[in-house]
């Protein structure tokens, strides 16, 4: 799969993948922490997901508790492609 497919969110879990998930979220909700790291909003993450049941789930158990950090800057990879191409 090409990563501009991965960047672009339109990747989407597998009905495995989505059980799984949940299962493990429902597993570790309130017990344990759960850290991650995602480049995707939480908006488009609905989207990944796929099933709006299981991914109304999966979002509630990561977003209810959730301590959230957004860093609203430029990538710096992007800047430091675009100091490459330059030359």
């Amino acid at each position: 799969m090409s990563s501009s497919c991965r960047r672009s969110g339109r990747l989407k879990l597998s009905a495995a993948l989505r059980h799984t998930g949940y299962r493990t979220l429902e597993d570790r909700y309130r017990k344990q922490s759960i850290m991650i790291s995602s480049q995707l909003s939480v908006a488009k993450r609905h989207d990944v997901i796929g099933e709006s049941t299981i991914a109304d789930g999966i979002m509630h158990r990561l977003l209810r508790y959730a301590h959230r950090i957004e860093l609203k800057s430029e990538s710096l990879r992007r800047k430091n492609w675009i100091k490459l191409c330059k030359f």
